[in-house]
């Protein structure tokens, strides 16, 4: 009876430790992808645009002339100013023409 005990008291702190791993992990990865409330993602339709173009937003931010893409990255965590955006949507648009124009 005792190791039947042992068990199960085994099983308990194996179960425990698990649900404490996923809830770090969880949160870890709301973190990473700043989804805290689920919250909209600043210019999300410039990232979605680059993605349907099949562009990384680093080729992006070397057609912007930006020394590296982390900077690109880092400016796209605020909202821009609409005047900027059409400016990198027509860039995509300029890069995805050129992309295509490869392809044939």
């Amino acid at each position: 009876m005792p190791l039947f005990c042992c068990y199960i008291y085994l099983c308990n702190v194996l179960f425990l430790t698990f649900a404490v791993f996923v809830a770090i992990v969880s949160a870890r990865n709301d973190i990473v992808n700043n989804n805290f409330g689920g919250d909209k993602v600043n210019n999300d339709e410039i990232r979605k645009a680059a993605k349907d173009a099949g562009l990384k937003l680093w080729e992006v931010a070397d057609a912007l002339g930006m020394q590296s893409d982390s900077a690109f990255s880092r400016k796209l965590r605020r909202e821009l100013p609409q005047d900027e955006k059409t400016k990198i949507f027509s860039i995509i648009e300029q890069l995805k023409t050129a992309r295509e124009g490869e392809a044939m």
